[in-house]
């Protein structure tokens, strides 16, 4: 229902040196009627899984279109959510001034399903450390996968985007990993837009896998953070 306008969301953007890649997920729903008129701009790419993923191995998906990108940056960007006219900008602004980053975090609004703005995330600092993104997240920050810029090097040397069922959290680790080492940095202007719809995964019900998926998060923060402790620890000693 969205996908169209999710494509030409991108493609309207002030910044013009970006790829485009679409990876049905073997759908029955005939996207590649949708896509077909997109195939004639070059930056463009469609594919199409032989099997299904599913809303469980979701993540999967997300590591299929990683191993297609050519970039040396991604978005892991829903079917239904858009990118504003100058998404891609701002992120090569942030880039520009904080190059030595992994992750970059875009400042989001919420559509609905008729694409109208129905809110408008909090605002957050330019520059900011894990540790303080793991606290503001446990405190109930919201985000999602779009939200955030990562560099593709570093995606791929951990594995790809973190997969648990349902991507139920992979967004959180994926991100504290990649900000692990010198944090991340916000945009100061919403560029990117949510929707909230009824059909997503994260809209559906699977209330024990998810809840089964919060254990593996705190588990991982829990590893996360001593870890921490015993490089504090040993910079303490050093000095």
């Amino acid at each position: 229902r969205y996908l169209a306008e999710a494509i030409e969301s991108c493609l309207n953007q002030t910044y013009s040196n970006f790829e485009i890649v679409i990876v049905d997920d073997a759908s029955p729903e005939g996207l590649e009627v949708i896509v077909s008129p997109y195939l004639k701009d070059s930056r463009v790419r469609y594919y199409r899984n032989n099997k299904n993923c599913g809303a469980v191995n979701v993540v999967d998906n997300w590591n299929i279109c990683l191993n297609y990108s050519k970039g040396d940056y991604v978005i892991c960007m829903g079917d239904d959510d858009c990118l504003k006219p100058c998404c891609l900008e701002e992120y090569y602004k942030l880039i520009e001034k904080y190059p030595h980053l992994d992750v970059y975090h875009a400042w989001t609004e919420i559509i609905d399903e008729n694409s109208d703005i129905t809110n408008i995330l909090q605002p957050l600092p330019e520059k900011e450390s894990v540790y303080s993104l793991i606290y503001s997240r446990l405190s109930g920050r919201t985000q999602f996968i779009g939200d955030f810029l990562f560099d593709v090097a570093l995606l791929r040397k951990e594995g790809g985007f973190y997969d648990l069922p349902y991507a139920w959290g992979s967004d959180n680790i994926s991100v504290f990993r990649a900000a692990e080492k010198d944090g991340i940095a916000h945009t100061q202007v919403p560029i990117f837009q949510y929707r909230s719809n009824s059909q997503s995964i994260s809209s559906s019900s699977h209330n024990r896998e998810k809840m089964s998926t919060v254990y593996l998060q705190f588990k991982m923060i829990k590893n996360f953070l001593d870890k921490a402790s015993i490089d504090h620890s040993l910079l303490s000693d050093t000095f």
